[in-house]
């Protein structure tokens, strides 16, 4: 560093203090930018793990939907495999079929109410109600 002597002296190592600051800050975000890019794949292997093996929700859909799972697959699929199979695939099968639906409840509960509701309309259709004049019109 230079002996300051002046004013001038003092402004010209300011803006070359402001400059290297900037310059030190743009390396930084460069560096960091970079960590994350190299970080991403870590990232969703954990969190591809996390709804491998762990339950995120304790509601009575998640408890639906781990039920069901667990009476398709040990009851049907895996019914001839041995008791390591049947122990360890239904339990990664239940936590990942649950987080995806828990992610996914409102677009879940939106088919759900669409199916209920054309169900109804095809059974409101379907249903022939008679009132007394027809009745009396139909020959028996």
């Amino acid at each position: 560093m230079r002996r300051i002597e002046n004013i001038k002296d003092l402004r010209s190592e300011r803006a070359r203090l402001k400059l290297e600051l900037n310059v030190a800050e743009e390396i930084l975000m460069e560096d960091l930018e970079w960590i994350k890019s190299e970080i991403q794949p870590i990232h969703i292997a954990g969190k591809l793990l996390s709804n491998t093996f762990i339950n995120k929700d304790k509601g009575i859909v998640n408890y639906g939907i781990r039920q069901a799972v667990d009476g398709i697959l040990k009851g049907g699929l895996l019914s001839n495999s041995n008791w390591i199979i049947k122990t360890i695939i239904p339990y990664i099968v239940k936590n990942i079929s649950a987080n995806y639906v828990l992610e996914k409840k409102p677009e879940f509960f939106g088919m759900l109410k669409r199916m209920i509701s054309k169900a109804r309309k095809t059974t409101h259709e379907s249903n022939n109600h008679f009132d007394k004049s027809t009745v009396d019109e139909m020959n028996y």
